[in-house]
């Protein structure tokens, strides 16, 4: 039998049916995806810095062969001195293998596990995490006095060169993980038992399934719900147990949705919207809505990333920091189709002082005095802003005459005024754009917000040459241009459907 490791002891628990898969046909499972890598990339990086709180330690060398590994870390366990941490050490005993962060000796044959998490909190999952690498540290012979999670802080604000201590938080997490070190071993035998098996146990999905998107099974357990489009799982903020029992029970299409089921009026519009095939249009909240905006319109979006270490001066961990912009300007009418939108964007270099100022800078010789500013869900863009003139206080008076000007376009799909098949119980823009207009992201090279954050970091962060950055850069002032154009076109098109007593500015 192969090592049982941590990642393989976690998916037990989450679900035996990925865990036999993970042992027996690893096959199955898709490539990783760009944002999986990112954040493991980006969890190494907070791991070298959580390191800097431990000076003078051994870090153990991953680039050789396992066995390797294994036997030099085995050896700088015992030979450790006391105070002197052990960095990504392995430890194999049995058939079970865990690494371990951070291993500090405090006595003789006895060691503090300190975990490094790039959250800013404690999440549930992670006591059985150190649970395991406890348990394997102790059949190796350790003594393991206490357990400890390091953890950023989230009201870390930087100034300067990263002053580590108080970037991190370190928890003492030894007596939650006792509680359960106890079922530890009734759980590696279950483990051992379900791992002999020569067929996977048939286990239907159900609520174990946190978050389908994330689960390397989904294209087999979800096989069935992945082919049809308008199910029970995407009516409109259905809570995750009512939609199992629907399904449990034998409800998966919109279509078989019992007429006496108890629905929100949100939720019964997107069932007669993708059953009949024809969109619901609330006439008289689409046209309180256009009458609010005011020429010149202007369309505003921004892109962001947002670094676990921060980046710049006056940020926080996980701060979204505005590094592109596209704004498209209607001056005169969005019913005259003739008039082209001018179209203004930007994109940080990287290099050219803070992209917060630069960006207020250039939008405060843009926006004029009057006029409608609008965005999709202005919660965000509002708070780049807001944010933005935190770090430079000169424009605070400035950001906060701008805010009555401002429209939020997602507010007329998530009041339901207006609901299209094909948005499949979403509001997004990236559901909204095709179901109004036709058009979609789909010829573009980036398509979604998370997509355009980890390819700008691979600029910010050198790892591409001047082409593969020009390329880069063109794909996110594409992606972006979408954005406001696309606001753009969905508001032409609803403006077509001419409402009686509808204003035309």
């Amino acid at each position: 039998m192969n090592f049982l490791s941590k990642t393989a002891f976690l998916q037990y628990l989450q679900c035996p049916k990925l865990f036999w898969h993970y042992i027996h046909n690893r096959s199955v499972f898709p490539p990783t995806d760009p944002e999986t890598e990112h954040r493991l990339k980006e969890g190494k990086q907070v791991e070298e810095h959580a390191r800097q709180l431990f000076p003078k330690g051994i870090l153990i060398d991953h680039e050789k062969l396992f066995s390797e590994v294994v036997v030099n870390s085995r050896a700088a366990i015992s030979n450790a001195h006391s105070e002197t941490p052990i960095f990504q050490s392995i430890i194999a005993s049995e058939n079970l293998i865990s690494e371990i962060d951070i291993l500090l000796p405090i006595a003789a044959s006895e060691f503090d596990i300190y975990e490094v998490k790039s959250s800013t909190d404690i999440k549930p999952e992670f006591i059985p995490d150190v649970a395991f690498q406890k348990h394997v540290a102790e059949k190796a012979g350790l003594r393991i006095r206490k357990c400890h999670l390091i953890h950023i802080k989230s009201d870390y604000v930087r100034q300067g060169d990263l002053n580590h201590p108080r970037l991190f938080s370190i928890i003492d997490i030894t007596e939650d993980v006792e509680e359960i070190s106890a079922e530890i071993e009734k759980h590696i035998e279950g483990m051992k038992q379900l791992a002999a098996l020569e067929e996977c146990p048939q286990i239907s999905i159900g609520l174990q399934c946190d978050d389908p998107d994330e689960c390397p099974l989904k294209s087999i357990c979800w096989k069935e719900i992945n082919e049809e489009p308008n199910t029970v799982f995407s009516l409109y903020r259905i809570r995750k147990r009512k939609a199992f029992e629907l399904y449990e029970a034998g409800v998966l299409k919109m279509g078989d949705i019992p007429g006496d089921l108890k629905l929100t009026d949100k939720q019964r519009i997107q069932v007669k919207v993708e059953t009949t095939g024809k969109p619901h249009i609330d006439e008289r909240g689409l046209k309180e809505f256009l009458n609010r905006l005011e020429n010149p319109c202007y369309f505003l979006d921004f892109e962001t990333f947002a670094a676990a270490v921060p980046l710049l001066d006056n940020s926080k961990p996980y701060q979204q920091i505005p590094f592109q912009y596209s704004l498209h300007v209607i001056r005169k009418s969005l019913d005259d189709h003739d008039e082209e939108p001018e179209h203004h964007s930007w994109i940080w270099s990287g290099s050219e002082g803070d992209p917060r100022e630069r960006m207020l800078g250039r939008l405060k010789g843009l926006l004029g005095d009057v006029g409608s500013i609008v965005v999709y869900n202005q919660s965000f863009e509002i708070g780049r802003l807001k944010e933005a003139a935190e770090a430079y206080p000169d424009y605070q008076q400035w950001v906060q005459d701008l805010l009555p000007r401002f429209v939020d376009l997602l507010e007329l799909f998530r009041a339901f005024h207006v609901h299209f098949p094909g948005q499949h119980g979403s509001n997004s823009m990236k559901a909204t754009l095709p179901a109004v207009t036709g058009q979609d992201y789909s010829e573009l090279e980036i398509q979604d917000g998370q997509t355009a954050s980890i390819e700008f970091m691979k600029v910010l962060e050198g790892e591409v040459g001047d082409s593969g950055k020009a390329a880069i850069l063109g794909n996110l002032e594409k992606y972006c241009g979408l954005d406001t154009l696309g606001m753009v076109e969905i508001l032409r098109e609803l403006k077509r459907l001419q409402i009686p007593g509808l204003d035309h500015p």
